[in-house]
């Protein structure tokens, strides 16, 4: 054989079967490495779908919880409601039974006090002589205004102050009588003038001085009414 064939290409290389074992050798490491990150992959997209899960769970307990808490507050503002209704409703009767029972009290009283006020007036009527020649006398020269103030001293002094001792009543002067204590406490809060103290047996001079004027005239009505004012009150302390 000549020298030129001997540097030919050998068409099959010495060193395929090492070539092709290499080739052989990173095929399957290629694959091995793709598999474990397909594997990787795979497991690590389930621990995605696993914790979005998780979060989807949690956002539904969350959002169910925030309607339990919404109905939670709803019915707690319900039942606040309801509870106020109720208290209202509760202050409501018992005023209305408080108002029945004060106006049963007062009427109750009044009926005592009517009763009361007739026996004590049956007893005053024994104790003062009302055809005294004194009384008829004043009452035919004054009138009976002058008369019945004398006779209202008269009452006041043996059933208030029989001993004597002034006694001092809160008394309404418009209806002339006692004041209630609720007609004293709204004395005062508003400081009515039909309201005040008024000393038992005292003599009403107003009607001294009315009947004055009628009788001597405007300018000597006060002089004659004072004088006969203090001439009863001398009679009345000792009548005899």
């Amino acid at each position: 054989m000549s020298k030129g064939n001997n540097d030919a290409i050998d068409p099959v290389p010495r060193n395929l079967p090492d070539f092709l074992f290499k080739v052989r050798k990173m095929k399957h490491s290629g694959l091995s490495e793709l598999e474990k990150i397909l594997k990787e992959h795979e497991e690590l997209t389930m621990e995605l779908e696993a914790h979005v899960k998780l979060i989807e769970q949690r956002e539904n307990e969350l959002e169910k919880r925030e309607a339990q808490n919404e109905n939670m507050k709803m019915l707690l503002k319900y039942q606040e409601e309801m509870n106020k209704k109720a208290i209202l409703e509760e202050k409501k009767k018992l005023a209305e039974e408080q108002k029945r029972k004060e106006e049963k009290f007062h009427r109750r009283m009044g009926e005592l006090q009517k009763k009361l006020d007739a026996k004590q007036e049956l007893e005053l009527e024994e104790i003062i002589d009302k055809e005294d020649d004194k009384l008829r006398s004043l009452k035919d020269e004054f009138g009976n205004e002058v008369y019945e103030a004398v006779i209202i001293a008269l009452k006041e002094m043996n059933q208030y102050n029989p001993s004597g001792d002034p006694v001092l009543e809160l008394w309404n002067f418009r209806e002339k009588r006692i004041a209630t204590l609720k007609e004293g406490a709204l004395k005062e809060q508003s400081s009515r003038a039909s309201i005040g103290v008024k000393l038992m047996g005292d003599l009403d001079s107003g009607a001294f001085c009315i009947a004055a004027k009628k009788k001597y005239g405007e300018k000597d009505a006060n002089d004659e009414a004072a004088e006969l004012v203090s001439l009863w009150e001398e009679y009345l302390k000792d009548p005899s």
